[in-house]
């Protein structure tokens, strides 16, 4: 039965999934690159920053890592919607008029 469908296709169809194949391929070396040259600008960052503040460098990007992928990350935006929408399914809701409702304002 597939043969009969792939038959009925416009050779241009296949021509179109190879090349949307390449082009993926494509991108992903583009994407190597790129991380290559983004590590060696960080490289060159690092080496022009004075020693006596690389400890502090160390700790800011050590901070921003964890901050990025640790346990406390964000989590994505699908994943926050999911979140979100199974909050309203399950009424964990509250209407916003009432957000600062027994907030002082002292």
């Amino acid at each position: 039965m597939k043969r009969k469908r792939e038959a009925a296709l416009p050779p241009l169809f296949f021509a179109t999934e190879r090349l949307a194949a390449k082009m993926n391929a494509f991108e992903d070396i583009i994407m190597a690159i790129s991380i290559a040259k983004l590590t060696q600008q960080l490289h060159e960052e690092i080496e022009q920053t004075p020693a006596e503040y690389r400890p502090l460098l160390l700790k800011i990007v050590h901070s921003f890592r964890e901050g990025v992928t640790g346990e406390m990350a964000l989590p994505s935006a699908t994943e926050s919607f999911r979140q979100g929408w199974q909050d309203v399914k399950a009424g964990r809701v509250h209407p916003i008029e009432t957000l600062w409702d027994g907030v002082d304002a002292d």
